[in-house]
C-alpha cells in the first residue's frame, strides 16, 4: 500500500519560499469547535479530539511565524440566532441535518464558542476576521489585507479539513495565491474524507507539507529545498 502522508512526495518537488510573501492563516481554531464543553463537544464528545490533534503543530508554525515576521492571520466562525432561525436551505448534508436536530448552535455571537483556543491565543500583533460561511473569504476582508502584506503564499492550518479548510484553499486558488496546506496542522473528524480532500488539494489547487518541512524551506530562503517522493 503506497505511503498515506504526504510528507512522501509523488515525486520530487523544489520549493523556495520568500517569508517577505507568506502568511499563515488559523482557521476557525476555536471553543466551538474544539472545548469540551463547546458546541460541538457536547454533540459529539469525540469532535474535540480531533481538533486538539493538531493544537500542537499550529502552536509552533505561529511560535515560528512570530520569530521570522511572517504575519498571522485566525479566522473566528460567528453566527447570530437569526442564521439558525432564517431557513434558507430546503434541505442540506446529512451530517448538518443530525447537528440541527440536535439544536446545535455552533459559535453564537456572545458566546465562549466564538473563543480562539486558549492554547492558541492570538498575540496583539496578529490579525483576526470573523465570517460566518466556510471560506475565509467570503465577504470578509481578508483578500484585501493580504495584498496589504504582498502575499503569495498562503500556509493554511486549522479546523476542519471537509469545510473551511478546502473552501479557503479553493478561493485562495481562485484569487492567484500559491497554497500550502500544512498536513499536520489541520484534521478532519471523518478520516477518509480528511485524507481523499488532502490528496485532491496536492493534485489540483497547491501543496500537502508537513510542517517541518514548510518551516526548512523558509529557513533556506532564497535557496530552493527539493523534496524527494515517490513515483506517482
Amino acid at each position: 500500500m503506497a505511503d498515506s502522508s504526504y510528507s512522501v512526495r509523488p515525486g520530487e518537488l523544489t520549493l523556495k519560499l520568500n517569508p517577505k510573501e507568506t502568511c499563515l492563516i488559523v482557521i476557525d481554531m476555536q471553543k466551538g469547535f474544539g472545548a469540551p464543553d463547546g458546541s460541538f463537544g457536547r454533540f459529539d464528545p469525540e469532535y474535540p479530539k480531533t481538533v486538539q490533534k493538531v493544537v500542537p503543530i499550529i502552536r509552533s508554525a505561529i511560535d515560528y511565524c512570530h520569530k521570522v515576521g511572517i504575519p498571522v492571520v485566525y479566522t473566528k466562525q460567528t453566527h447570530v440566532p437569526e442564521f439558525f432561525a432564517a431557513g434558507l436551505h430546503s434541505f442540506v448534508g446529512r451530517e448538518l441535518v443530525a447537528i440541527r436536530q440536535a439544536g446545535v448552535r455552533l459559535c453564537m455571537k456572545g458566546t465562549t464558542d466564538t473563543d480562539i483556543l486558549d492554547e492558541l491565543k492570538p498575540a496583539d500583533k496578529d490579525y483576526v476576521f470573523e465570517k460566518n460561511k466556510a471560506s475565509a473569504f467570503y465577504m470578509t476582508w481578508l483578500e484585501l489585507w493580504l495584498r496589504y502584506f504582498h502575499t503569495k503564499t498562503l500556509l493554511i492550518t486549522g479546523c476542519n479539513t471537509g469545510y473551511c479548510v478546502i473552501h479557503t484553499t479553493q478561493d485562495a486558488f481562485a484569487r492567484d495565491l500559491d497554497v500550502i496546506v500544512v498536513e499536520d496542522g489541520v484534521n478532519d473528524p471523518i478520516p477518509y474524507i480528511h485524507n481523499t480532500l488532502l490528496d485532491l488539494i496536492d493534485r489540483r489547487f497547491g501543496r500537502v507539507l508537513a510542517w517541518k518541512d514548510i518551516q526548512t524551506i523558509l529557513d533556506k530562503y532564497p535557496e530552493e529545498v527539493k523534496i524527494a517522493g515517490a513515483s506517482p
